[in-house]
């Protein structure tokens, strides 16, 4: 697959993130993680809970990426980045 050098768009949006996906990931799913069990599921049960935290997880540190790169004194304290 490397040989053939295929590119995927989504992956290659999703990599401009990749730093603020590895800070904030955990708070796309922790809810997600916390809530099955209170209702007495089990969280393995469902494709569709796996799919919800997935997309959380990755989509959740974007719009924090997002919101917080216009912000000159923000990016180097939330995002990692310089001003």
């Amino acid at each position: 697959m490397l040989k053939l050098r295929i590119k995927v768009a989504l992956l290659a949006w999703l990599g401009a993130f990749s730093y603020t996906v590895y800070l904030y990931h955990g708070l796309g799913y922790e809810v997600y993680r916390l809530f099955p069990f209170d209702l007495g599921a089990s969280f393995l049960e469902s494709a569709s809970w796996f799919v919800l935290v997935l997309l959380s997880g990755l989509l959740v540190p974007v719009v924090i990426h997002r919101t917080f790169e216009k912000v000159p004194y923000a990016r180097l304290p939330i995002l990692g980045k310089r001003a």
